[in-house]
C-alpha cells in the first residue's frame, strides 16, 4: 500500500510539473522543460522495451507512462 501511494503521489506530481510547463498561458510556462519531460519519458520507455525484448517478452502496449 505504502508503494503505490508513494508511486500515485510521483506520478500525480510529474503529471502536474509537466502540465504547468507545457500550458502557454501558465505562471510556469517553459516549453523545453514540457518537452525535456516527454523526452525522457520516451528514452525510459525505450530502454523496458529494449530490456524486456531481450528476455523474448512480447511487449503488447507501451504508453506515455507504463509498457505492457
Amino acid at each position: 500500500m505504502y508503494w503505490t501511494s508513494l508511486s500515485n503521489a510521483l506520478k500525480l506530481t510529474a503529471n502536474s510539473i509537466y502540465g504547468a510547463t507545457g500550458f502557454g498561458l501558465s505562471n510556469l510556462y517553459m516549453k523545453p522543460i514540457a518537452f525535456s519531460i516527454t523526452a525522457y519519458s520516451r528514452s525510459t520507455l525505450r530502454k523496458v522495451i529494449n530490456y524486456a525484448t531481450q528476455y523474448d517478452i512480447e511487449i503488447v502496449y507501451s504508453d506515455t507512462d507504463s509498457t505492457f
